[in-house]
């Protein structure tokens, strides 16, 4: 019997923290293809910035655009930006949060200023 592939969007998964690196999906535009690859762990924080341990990550329509290069992005990117998990380390400036809070994350960017 042959094991039926898994295409991109039935992929679910989870990024495990290490020490000093983290696990990421990485597009490589050039080779045409996607990999698991190891990352560096960020660890110099703006005052504020939130370092998150992944548990969840959900590929969407937008990750699927930049694969096939039809939305703009980085050579090499990391994707996935649909993601849940526990914060980990946070900035100075942060304020409501704690270290080991669940967290949801809107990467929707706004001004801040409409009502």
């Amino acid at each position: 019997m042959t094991k039926k592939k898994k295409h991109i969007t039935d992929i679910i998964w989870s990024y495990y923290i290490t020490m000093a690196s983290m696990k990421a999906l990485k597009l490589f535009r050039e080779k045409g293809k996607v990999e698991i690859v190891q990352v560096p762990k960020p660890e110099d924080l703006g005052p504020n910035d939130v370092r998150i341990r992944v548990q969840f990550c959900g590929v969407c329509g937008t990750d699927l655009h930049i694969m096939a290069g039809e939305f703009p992005a980085a050579e090499e990117v990391i994707m996935g930006h649909e993601i849940s998990g526990i914060v980990d380390k946070f900035g100075k400036d942060v304020a409501g949060l704690k270290q080991g809070d669940h967290v949801a994350v809107c990467t929707v960017r706004h001004c801040g200023s409409c009502k």
